[in-house]
């Protein structure tokens, strides 16, 4: 069995309704308070079939797993993030140290919140090292030996005042279907993210 097939199993060929895609369409990209936090309504144009999947294929392989436990989210924050994100999207069942996966996934009725799902996946690729941000002073002729692993990463450029980053190529299909990089630079929409509290790595 591969590593897709034991981690993840996307509703049994069951793919995100589009009754729900219209529900989470409708939403216009502004600020609203909500559980204690500012929550981020998405943008229009970004539906959840459209990242449901490559969310959750991501942050499977990213949170550090055992064959036996499950997901685990070692007691950091940003593991704890991304186990609450696959408990959203019927992915896996909590535990005291992070997730399971479900044996038969449940399609998550109401959808998990578009805010949540991205802030769980930029806190998950900042703590592996596959998101890296760089003042915007500095070019890559600049960077130093410690650095060289970023000059084989992807580039998202500096926009909407948010700073240059790098990012690995299994990271950047995941900002595109969640709409936070356009025309290869930060979009509107990552800029918005910026007022969560739990999103410190866009600041």
């Amino acid at each position: 069995m591969s590593r897709v097939e034991r981690r993840i199993t996307f509703w049994k060929g069951r793919e995100p309704a589009t009754d729900y895609d219209a529900a989470r369409s409708t939403m216009s990209g502004i600020l609203r308070r909500g559980q204690g936090r500012d929550r981020v309504k998405n943008p229009p144009s970004i539906m959840f079939s459209s990242w449901a999947r490559l969310v959750a294929e991501f942050l499977s392989y990213n949170i550090p797993y055992d064959a036996v436990l499950g997901w685990l989210h070692l007691n950091q924050s940003e593991f704890i993030s991304g186990c609450d994100a696959l408990i959203a999207l019927g992915q896996a069942l909590e535990t005291e140290w992070g997730a399971r996966p479900r044996r038969f996934p449940e399609f998550p009725n109401p959808p998990p919140h578009w805010d949540d799902m991205c802030a769980a996946v930029i806190q998950v690729a900042t703590k592996t090292k596959q998101l890296r941000f760089q003042p915007l002073d500095v070019s890559s002729s600049e960077l130093g030996a410690e650095d060289d692993d970023r000059l084989s990463m992807d580039v998202i450029a500096a926009a909407h005042d948010l700073r240059a980053a790098f990012a690995t190529v299994n990271l950047c299909p995941v900002l595109v279907a969640l709409g936070l990089i356009e025309g290869g630079h930060w979009s509107l929409a990552a800029e918005a993210l910026q007022k969560r509290a739990d999103v410190k790595a866009l600041e």
